[in-house]
């Protein structure tokens, strides 16, 4: 007898192991178990389910019917299984049953990385290759997926929370999301958009990122490889059923897959109170690492005795409220939390600020070293000694003192220096001068008096050409008062 049973419930998990998802659901479903979470765990329920009750008929009978529909057998070579009604006292062993059959190879499951933004509920459509072999470019194919009652549930509770939130923002609300990952099983996968996608849920078009502008000449723009939110196009009732086809062109022969989950959207605010509750890198630890930095090589001419770092954050130019770094990094500057998952959120890179090194979420730590420093220290700079010790860095002031106004040298200079005249004073020609004592025949004519230049006289010479002129009329004037005997008239000027 016990031999038997044991031939049945080796029978039974042969079974198991090659069904699907949905199929493990609704053995689940029939048995009263939880139907929700990925592949494995569906199957590590359903191999727990045999072995506990393997004997029962209901379970017998189910695992049969979803196996007889997934894989249908020849007349040949299987009979039509006559399982009894469990109601019936029919012993086991005389219930006729296939003959033990090995389980198909199951195509390998895609992994996808898991984001620090989205905790995962559940999984509604398993990870699908969405390359068609028909085509080396063009690629589209279809799928149809069905809300559970427990995902139904859960958005439906979501959606009464968030309209309740009037003045308040909505937290930690859940989602419909489609994510994209290259075919690849050798390790998790990161979101990876195929190129030139078009995806249309019940046969409404989604709408996809925004391209990025290329950083080179001659690069095709590509969208920012994120998850889609699907909730609005979706329908949450039990008979409807979502419909999901997906398109895309690529020259280079990648293979994409597709998968659809229930989220729970996390926010900045979220993952900082996350991370404070993981523990503290220990002060001792960064004091340890400081001396290893600074302590002194005797092969080397050149050593370094002091290390001085920043209270500021590189990122944002503030002070460091909660200092962290990548366990990976080497070096000893801390950035700030907030700031850095704030910056993640918009633009996933998780690049560390310093030494540009791959920091993710997990990866993160805080230092208590820098934590005393900051509640301790009013200074923005701190210099570290070989010993490990710390110091607050002075900070260098430049201070103007105003006093008495000292006139510039080189402005006494121009005022007490003599005036140096243009070139084209120094050639200035004379005036022209008339002589009184030619003949009478020119009395008639008029004294001009011209001058070489005009525009660069100034008031002096103006004032010596008329003192001269008027000196040589006064002296012609008598002449010609002596020789005539009479006053001479000379006309005005």
């Amino acid at each position: 007898m016990a031999s038997a049973q044991l031939d049945v419930d080796h029978e039974l998990k042969n079974m198991v192991l090659s069904f699907r998802v949905s199929e493990l659901q609704v053995l689940l479903g029939h048995a009263g178990r939880n139907k929700s979470g990925r592949k494995h765990e569906l199957m590590s329920r359903a191999l727990q389910l045999i072995r506990s009750s393997g004997s029962n008929k209901l379970i017998q009978s189910t695992i049969h019917d979803l196996y007889g529909k997934r894989h249908a057998l020849s007349n040949n070579n299987s009979q039509p299984n006559t399982v009894e009604s469990p109601h019936q006292s029919m012993p086991v062993r005389d219930v006729p049953h296939p003959k033990p059959v090995n389980p198909p190879q199951a195509t390998p499951i895609v992994q996808f990385k898991p984001s620090p933004f989205y905790k995962q509920i559940s999984e509604v459509l398993q990870p699908s290759c969405i390359t068609n072999s028909k085509s080396k470019m063009a690629h589209s194919k279809n799928f149809t997926f069905l809300l559970t009652h427990h995902q139904r549930e859960v958005l439906c509770k979501d959606r009464v929370q968030v309209q309740s939130m009037i003045r308040q923002s909505p937290k930690n609300h859940t989602q419909i999301q489609l994510r994209f990952c290259k075919l690849e099983t050798s390790c998790e996968q990161p979101d990876a958009l195929p190129p030139h996608l078009t995806v249309k849920v019940n046969n409404v078009s989604v709408v996809l990122p925004n391209f990025i502008p290329p950083t080179k000449a001659g690069m095709e723009p590509r969208r920012p490889n994120r998850p889609l939110n699907i909730t609005n196009l979706c329908r949450h009732s039990s008979s409807g059923q979502n419909t999901l086809e997906v398109r895309y062109s690529s020259s280079d022969h990648e293979e994409y897959c597709v998968t659809v989950n229930v989220v729970k959207q996390l926010f900045a605010e979220d993952l900082l109170q996350k991370l404070k509750s993981q523990p503290v890198l220990s002060a001792a630890t960064t004091r340890y690492r400081i001396k290893e930095k600074l302590k002194r090589d005797l092969d080397s001419d050149v050593s370094t005795t002091n290390l001085k770092l920043s209270l500021r954050c590189p990122l944002g130019k503030m002070r460091i409220l909660t200092p962290i770094r990548g366990c990976k990094c080497t070096h000893i500057q801390c950035f700030d939390a907030l700031l850095y998952i704030r910056m993640n959120e918009r633009k996933p890179t998780w690049s560390c600020p310093v030494c540009d090194k791959l920091a993710e979420f997990t990866s993160l730590v805080i230092d208590g070293l820098f934590i005393e420093i900051l509640n301790e220290s009013d200074s923005d700079e701190i210099d570290f000694t070989d010993d490990g010790n710390w110091n607050s860095s002075k900070n260098v002031t430049e201070t103007l003192i105003v006093g008495t106004p000292i006139k510039p040298i080189a402005l006494d200079l121009s005022r007490t220096a003599p005036k140096i005249k243009p070139a084209s004073e120094k050639k200035r020609s004379e005036p022209d001068v008339i002589d009184l004592t030619c003949d009478s025949s020119d009395d008639d004519s008029p004294i001009e008096v011209a001058s070489s230049n005009q525009n660069s006289g100034s008031e002096n010479v103006l004032d010596d050409i008329t003192m001269s002129v008027s000196s040589s009329f006064s002296a012609a004037h008598d002449k010609l008062a002596k020789t005539f005997g009479h006053s001479v008239a000379i006309p005005n000027i």
